[in-house]
């Protein structure tokens, strides 16, 4: 059961970096590639350090000191945080999220590749990340050109499915 929900939050993770490279995609055109890993990166890190900030807290996971304390953490997201109202001027709100799903993977791998291992994982993310891609190709998301989800594709996807049952553990 453990490792059923370990691979069903890695598609959810892949899936979720599907999203981001769309959305990224969007503001690389909005503004210029490097400006929407600008937004990305503080939006990373802001929630990174708000995380912390409130482990900390509660006596849980903390960098190591000096960096141990919560209010430096709480200052460190507000500092990030502000950056990023002032890089995502003019931009629809939803863009703010994209290092969210950076941080996603990150925290994900750190926490399911103990339980399930590597190739697992990144069979599962891949998977997930396809997934997602082909059906965000197929609405045209984020104002990508539409590209029907046609034979092939389904096909593509049906074999990285079995491709998955194959090399787990």
């Amino acid at each position: 059961m453990t490792t059923l929900l370990s691979v069903l939050a890695a598609l959810v993770i892949g899936a979720g970096g599907a999203v981001q490279s769309a959305m990224l995609g969007a503001l690389g055109r909005e503004r210029t590639p490097v400006g929407a890993a600008w937004v990305s990166v503080w939006a990373t890190v802001g929630g990174l350090a708000l995380l912390l900030a409130i482990r900390s807290l509660r006596n849980g996971d903390a960098p190591a000191p000096p960096l141990r304390r919560p209010e430096l953490l709480g200052v460190l997201a507000l500092a990030c945080f502000s950056v990023l109202i002032v890089a995502m001027r003019g931009l629809p709100w939803h863009y703010a999220v994209t290092g969210m799903f950076g941080l996603t993977f990150i925290i994900g791998a750190g926490v399911i590749v103990p339980k399930i291992g590597v190739a697992f994982w990144v069979g599962g993310t891949l998977t997930g990340t396809l997934i997602a891609g082909v059906l965000l190709d197929h609405l045209g998301a984020f104002g990508t050109t539409a590209t029907p989800a046609g034979p092939a594709r389904l096909i593509g996807i049906g074999l990285l499915v079995a491709g998955l049952g194959m090399i787990r553990r």
